[in-house]
């Protein structure tokens, strides 16, 4: 079952969405009915918006203020496309981070990158080669081995947690 728990102020615990839907759903509309498959990462934004990295469906869902559930970026496929959020293309997107000017960031995991969408719904590789390895420097020179976690801080740094290199 892949669905969106939370853990209110007071400690109560209960299912926000993806009531009891088995691996490998999809649907957007309203959190009753809304599907997922293998959700990762999890952002809120500035204005109370829910960011999911939907790994298995290839895709970025926003949760709006008022409870429906959208595709945010991505086409479902799997490979690797920047552009317009509806014609972006990701393979196994993780986790999600949102900064304090509505960037949404994003773990490529089997695209080896960390790639950004912006306020106009545009997607980027902010830093990556795509290939599989370990290199520090400039953002299109440094690689990334599955990179799972993402946040960003209040200076717009963002921090990378690349899982198979282990930092």
């Amino acid at each position: 079952i892949s669905s969106i728990k939370k853990i209110d102020k007071d400690g109560n615990v209960s299912t926000l969405a993806g009531y009891g839907i088995t691996f490998g759903g999809f649907q957007d509309g309203p959190l009753n009915t809304a599907q997922f498959d293998r959700l990762v990462g999890v952002a809120v934004d500035a204005t109370g918006n829910i960011y999911l990295g939907d790994t298995f469906n290839n895709r970025i869902r926003k949760i709006d203020k008022n409870g429906n559930v959208s595709t945010y970026a991505g086409t479902g496929a799997s490979g690797f496309k920047n552009g317009k959020a509806n014609e972006a293309v990701f393979n196994r997107p993780a986790g999600i981070a949102v900064d304090k000017n509505g960037n949404v960031y994003v773990a490529d995991v089997s695209n080896h990158c960390i790639r950004k969408i912006d306020k106009n719904q545009q997607v980027t590789t902010l830093a990556g080669t795509g290939m599989p390895g370990f290199n520090n420097g400039s953002s299109n020179m440094a690689s990334f081995y599955q990179p799972y976690g993402v946040c960003a801080d209040e200076n717009l740094n963002v921090y990378v947690a690349d899982y198979v290199n282990e930092c």
